[in-house]
């Protein structure tokens, strides 16, 4: 099946989006960052934002799965047979993304992780 091509100006208002929010998370906690200060850290207005995504919630999902799928090297492991020193790599993967979660929103975070 043929892979749809996306528009090059909507990957880069989406990834405009996304570094905003990356930024701002590192400035503030999540519970804090509002939509609006992501359209203005952009340059965007809020139409273009809600365009992109349905809410901040939607856009936390997205830009923590690219994380995870940068960390985990996207396409490493599509073709590889699944052997032990591969899962130790996702382990360690996942791992340090866990780590780069709780150190980007500790409180928040905490606050999750102990009603779990």
């Amino acid at each position: 099946m043929a892979k749809e091509k996306i528009d090059p100006r909507v990957m880069r208002t989406r990834k405009l989006i996304t570094d905003s929010f990356i930024s701002l998370s590192g400035e503030k906690e999540f519970k804090n960052i509002t939509v609006k200060d992501i359209t203005e850290k952009a340059m965007i207005n809020r139409a273009t934002f809600y365009y992109h995504f349905e809410d901040i919630y939607d856009l936390l999902e997205m830009a923590l799965t690219e994380v995870l799928m940068v960390n985990l090297g996207r396409k490493a492991y599509e073709d590889s047979i699944v052997e032990s020193s591969t899962i130790a790599d996702i382990f360690q993967a996942v791992t340090d993304f866990q780590e780069s979660l709780s150190s980007r929103c500790h409180r928040g975070y905490e606050e999750i992780r102990l009603r779990s």
